[in-house]
């Protein structure tokens, strides 16, 4: 004769062959109970269901094991209870409030310093590629064309303040003030001719 019994830590069913005696060990805890504790403690009924949102039903299963679910974290408040047989379908929210409470979120340390993200560190100073263009475009500004003078004028100037912050090699340095002088003493040049010129025509014209 086989026998049906539940065990009351797990609620594992087990089947066992004639009248047991003694302890038993359930095979899915590993707790032990004696059968004649049956009697004593009678297993709650089996009226409660879930249904997750996917559409499957769990159930039925006592309510202190549907509650068990809750505090495991297994039923969330998308799930649908039935509490009883032919009870209505409900959020699962709405019978167990705790729910809709938030997930516990650590405050973390509130004196630990926030950390700082920072700046990736250069390799080290990149040696300045313009040097030789601003020296080209300085002499190209003595030669005829204003505009490489004042070209030459603004890459200097604003090389030459990297190199005071140290964001260009001060190797090259050199080059990017003789450039940089090409161009102001170019542009200083074409502009004295320029006014030079504009004011002979005025007087010029006055004269006549």
């Amino acid at each position: 004769m086989t026998i049906s019994l539940h065990c009351p830590h797990c609620r594992c069913l087990l089947e066992l062959d004639g009248s047991p005696s003694g302890n038993i060990c359930c095979p899915a805890c590993g707790e032990q109970f004696r059968a004649d504790d049956q009697d004593q403690a009678p297993l709650a009924a089996a009226v409660a269901s879930v249904r997750i949102p996917e559409g499957r039903t769990y159930g039925p299963m006592p309510v202190d094991q549907l509650e068990e679910w809750v505090c495991q974290g297994r039923i969330d408040d998308k799930c649908d209870v039935q509490l009883t047989p032919d009870g209505p379908w409900q959020g699962a929210a709405a019978a167990f409030p705790a729910l809709r409470l938030p997930p516990a979120v650590s405050a973390g340390n509130p004196f630990k310093a926030a950390p700082q993200v920072l700046a990736q560190a250069a390799k080290g100073p990149r040696l300045s590629e313009r040097g030789v263009m601003i020296v080209l475009f300085g002499v190209l500004g003595w030669v005829g064309c204003p505009v490489f003078a004042v070209m030459a004028w603004g890459m200097g100037a604003a090389d030459l303040e990297a190199h005071r912050q140290g964001r260009l090699d001060a190797r090259s340095a050199l080059i990017t003030q003789i450039g940089y002088f090409l161009g102001v003493f170019g542009a200083t040049t074409w502009a004295t001719l320029i006014m030079g010129m504009v004011l002979m025509i005025l007087f010029h014209q006055l004269l006549i």
